[in-house]
């Protein structure tokens, strides 16, 4: 029994010396910091840190508020302050960022000044120099210098699974090429249930509307030998110029081009009915005429 108790207080011993051998103001009520492993904190004077494993925190000169979890975690970091730095070299080269949390292997390991990223996996934001960053995944974001980005993926690419640009509000499915006035674009191809397109634009019903301008078929035959395309409706060298089309507004194009072709149908029609009136007369006028 006396040797179990002479071998705890050997222990409680050891931990306590692991926590004070390093850093002024481990331990100490005015500094409110604490410190364990070996050289953690060793040139610590800030407040209120948490720094727990090998060299953890080392340089921390000033720096108050910050915890470290892990060997190396934060070990260049002079002046940040509020950082959470949790696994083996997790902001390691660190100096002067703040209001970071690096979670992961080498988390964020060469970010240097960037303030507010959050960095989740091995090797998350490894090279990150830019601030208010969100990168989830392994090496998610690690090439990524830009700030107000969001990368989530399970490698380094720089076109991952979802990109985000915070400063812009616009999000990407498998590409970072997002056209200027869009908030959403998509490599490759998309499927839905159903896809609503709200739009602000008038529906064309005005062109059934006894006032409405419809030009004459002749017309539209005129324009189409001169410009190989519909009136009001986009030409082949425009669509591949634009890139695409819009499809609220080409659908709105296209139902005004259905009720056009429907009042000429019904003209038509009409057209027909008289001239088989006609041709009925004019049968009636023959065979009266064969009489006589």
């Amino acid at each position: 029994m006396k040797i179990k108790l002479l071998l705890l207080i050997i222990f409680i011993s050891n931990i306590i010396i692991a926590q004070t051998s390093y850093g002024t103001g481990a331990g100490q009520i005015g500094n409110a910091s604490s410190y364990f492993g070996v050289r953690a904190g060793e040139f610590a004077t800030g407040d209120h840190n948490t720094l727990i494993g090998y060299t953890s925190g080392r340089s921390l000169t000033s720096g108050d508020r910050n915890t470290f979890i892990g060997s190396h975690s934060g070990i260049s970091t002079t002046t940040g302050v509020e950082n959470v730095f949790l696994g083996v070299s997790a902001g390691a080269d660190n100096q002067e960022g703040s209001y970071n949390t690096f979670l992961g292997r080498y988390a964020g390991k060469q970010n240097l000044s960037g303030n507010k990223n959050v960095f989740l996996g091995f090797q998350a934001g490894y090279f990150n120099k830019g601030s208010n960053n969100v990168f989830i995944g392994a090496a998610a974001g690690s090439n990524e210098r830009g700030s107000n980005k969001f990368y989530l993926d399970n490698t380094s690419t720089s076109t991952p699974l979802l990109y985000g640009d915070f400063s812009t509000n616009q999000l990407g499915i498998n590409t970072n090429n997002i056209p200027s006035g869009y908030a959403f674009a998509v490599k490759g191809k998309a499927i839905a249930e159903e896809v609503k397109v709200q739009l602000q634009s008038a529906w064309p019903d005005y062109v059934f509307d006894v006032n409405y301008n419809l030009i004459s078929l002749k017309e539209v035959e005129t324009y189409i030998q001169s410009h190989g395309h519909l009136p009001e409706v986009p030409s082949a060298a425009e669509v591949k110029a634009s890139e695409g089309i819009a499809l609220g507004e080409m659908n709105t194009t296209l139902l005004k081009k259905i009720e056009e072709l429907t009042i000429y149908t019904i003209e038509q029609d009409k057209e027909i009915e008289r001239l088989k009136k006609i041709e009925e007369r004019l049968e009636r006028i023959e065979k009266l005429l064969e009489k006589k």
